[in-house]
């Protein structure tokens, strides 16, 4: 049976991709030329909100079980209200008051934050299915954290 606390833990988790999600997206929509780039990296964050869900269902049918000493729900809360913050002051703005650069680097900081904070490591299982996800998850979120770093090196050579 799922602890109230780790369906709290689970849907923080997704609310942050979704929320990562919200923040691409309205790069997509403020920074000229540069609407697809933002908004694959917005619709990966779906899918991983997705993937989370799915882990969701797997811990409430007794397939995964959580880590007790990594459920740091406040980390993730934090990140939330962050990235909420960023995404209020992007579309309640007028004008992009930010550069391409300057959200690379706010979008950086989101992507190397879930990883330094583990964020995907409070399961543990032994479904190797589930394990393939965790893993994915991971992968992915390194993934975006790569290629944002690429495209913040091409900013700054064409600056």
């Amino acid at each position: 049976m799922i602890k109230q606390e780790q369906l709290e833990c689970l849907e923080l988790l997704i609310e942050n991709e979704l929320v990562v999600a919200r923040l691409y997206e309205a790069y997509a929509k403020r920074t000229e030329g540069k609407g697809e780039f933002w908004m694959k990296l917005s619709e990966e964050e779906v899918l991983h909100a997705e993937w989370i869900s799915k882990l969701k269902e797997e811990i409430e049918e007794g397939g995964i079980v959580f880590k007790e000493d990594r459920i740091q729900k406040d980390e993730v809360r934090e990140s939330i209200q962050e990235t909420q913050v960023e995404v209020d002051r992007v579309l309640n703005t007028g004008i992009s008051y930010l550069s391409h650069k300057e959200e690379l680097k706010i979008a950086l900081k989101k992507e190397s934050g879930m990883l330094e904070k583990k964020f995907f490591e409070f399961f543990k299982t032994d479904n190797e299915g589930l394990k393939g996800v965790l893993k994915k998850l991971k992968e992915e979120t390194n993934s975006h954290r790569k290629r944002i770093e690429e495209e913040l090196k091409s900013e700054k050579r064409n600056s």
